[in-house]
């Protein structure tokens, strides 16, 4: 993911939790502020992290299941490696 789809940090805007943010959050660590999917409405401020796909976050917002998911290719996308490798083991189980 790192490479087909990479993703670039932006300027602090609202939006949804991701990567170290969302979901997994407590099995990742970080000592960054945190990271949003940029949606303007979200719950959060952080970092704006270009989106997978440019509606994804407003899919995300909507789908209790899709969001874990999307905040998990967030973290394969710019995450550590030790971040992947505990994202590797939460998608094996996803599956």
């Amino acid at each position: 993911m790192r490479w087909i789809a990479p993703a670039r940090v932006g300027d602090i805007e609202l939006g949804l939790p991701t990567a170290h943010a969302g979901p997994l959050g407590a099995k990742l660590v970080s000592d960054a502020d945190p990271l949003v999917m940029p949606l303007p409405h979200g719950p959060m401020r952080g970092h704006a992290v270009t989106p997978l796909h440019a509606l994804a976050p407003r899919a995300a917002a909507k789908d209790a299941r899709l969001h874990p998911l999307l905040s998990l290719v967030d973290v394969f996308r710019i995450g550590r490696a030790r971040d992947r490798q505990v994202a590797a083991a939460e998608l094996r189980a996803w599956l």
